[in-house]
Order: C-alpha cells, then sequence, then structure tokens
C-alpha cells in the first residue's frame, strides 16, 4: 500500500490549488464584474462582505483579511465611507483600535450585490445534478476552511 505524507503530497496540493485560481476568475469573477454596482471595486466590495460576514471588524483584521497592509486599506474604507456604505467607530475600551461595520446602506447594497450575482452565476450550475452541485458546495466549504487555517 502507498502512503502518503504530508510532506509527499503537499507539492501535489500546493499545484492543484494555485490552479484554481485562473478558473475561479475565469469562471466566475470576469465573467460577473459588470453585474458589481458601477462606483465598487472588486477589493472594496471583498471588504464589505467581510465586514458583513463579521457584524464589525477591526480594520487591523480586515487588511489582513484582504491580504494588504492597513494603510493599503484605507483608501478602501475612505470610499466606503465616503460613499455611506460603512461607519468607523472608535474602540472605547482601546482608542488605538478601530473598528469598521455596515450602515443600512451597505446591508441594502451587499443584498442586492448578492441577489444579482446568484441570479447570474445559478444557471451556471444547471449543468450539474444535485449531488455534484452538493459535492462542490462541501468541497468549497472545506477549501475554505483549510485555507483560513493554514499560517
Amino acid at each position: 500500500m502507498n502512503s502518503l505524507t504530508p510532506s509527499s503530497i503537499a507539492p501535489d496540493v500546493v499545484h492543484a490549488t494555485i490552479r484554481l485560481l485562473p478558473l475561479l476568475n475565469k469562471k466566475l469573477v470576469y465573467p460577473y464584474k459588470a453585474i458589481y454596482p458601477p462606483d465598487i471595486t472588486p477589493s472594496q466590495l471583498q471588504a464589505l462582505f467581510k465586514i458583513a460576514d463579521a457584524g464589525e471588524i477591526r480594520l487591523a483584521e480586515l487588511a489582513d483579511y484582504c491580504g494588504m497592509k492597513k494603510q493599503q486599506l484605507t483608501p478602501i474604507i475612505n470610499a466606503l465611507e465616503h460613499a455611506g456604505y460603512m461607519v468607523r467607530t472608535i474602540d472605547p475600551g482601546n482608542r488605538r483600535i478601530v473598528r469598521a461595520s455596515l450602515t443600512e446602506r451597505g446591508k441594502e447594497l451587499l443584498r442586492e450585490v448578492d441577489a444579482n450575482i446568484v441570479a447570474a452565476l445559478e444557471p451556471c450550475f444547471a449543468v450539474f445534478s444535485e449531488q455534484e452541485t452538493q459535492e462542490m458546495y462541501c468541497c468549497v466549504k472545506d477549501l475554505a476552511s483549510f485555507l483560513e487555517r493554514m499560517p
């Protein structure tokens, strides 16, 4: 019996994972950028979805999630706040900590964007059986969980 060790399978996992990025972009991201609101960039939308998931999030944590430094996140947050989609608050217990949360306008925007994305992508999944769709859902959830645990 062939036993695989983490170090022997790691290169295969790395290569397969890296090959996912262009596919995700080609099949899911690029074709549907047109349905994004014109005043929102993909980075801003990513930040809004993360804020929505968290309810309220420290800006340092949001920058880490987005894969950027806080200084790089600042223009994104400034634009979102200026547009009325989110607000910054200072943590009363530690004034150095700044948190972000969505406004009602931001929540409404995400409901609309989410509905548009789902409506646009749902037909793409029609080629799969219900079982295949369920398997894909489980794989995507597992992959996200694995990636979140990576250092």
